[in-house]
């Protein structure tokens, strides 16, 4: 991760869900909603339709993000962990989950109700 990305992410972190954007949109236009909390101010853009729109994104700070990646499958973010979603026509979710992805594992990772604990860091002598 580069000094950039870093200083990023300690800045958001100070205020956590502070930044934040939802994002809706459809071949008629799009609904953007975004709040950016890093001077305390606010912008916000609104686009209001008749139509409905779909959902298509959500980001709060560094360590949420949402995303259709197509019409049945979505992208997420959340912390250090990637998920893919697949909703199946029969209406299935099918959820894939990647640990490490973002950095490294923090917290703890629990099937059904069996709760796999997070790697522990190995001790290394000098």
């Amino acid at each position: 991760m580069n000094a950039q990305r870093r200083r990023w992410e300690r800045e958001r972190a100070r205020r956590p869900g502070a930044h934040w954007r939802l994002l809706a949109q459809d071949a008629a236009g799009s609904l953007d909603v975004r709040q950016d909390g890093a001077d305390g101010g606010r912008e916000r853009l609104v686009y209001r339709k008749r139509t409905p729109v779909e959902f298509d994104e959500v980001v709060v700070d560094h360590w949420l993000h949402v995303e259709r990646m197509d019409k049945r499958a979505w992208w997420a973010r959340i912390g250090d962990a990637r998920l893919w979603i697949e909703i199946k026509r029969s209406g299935k979710v099918v959820v894939s989950v990647y640990r490490g992805e973002y950095g490294p594992v923090l917290g703890a990772t629990q099937h059904g109700t069996t709760l796999l604990a997070a790697p522990k860091k190995r001790k290394t002598s000098r």
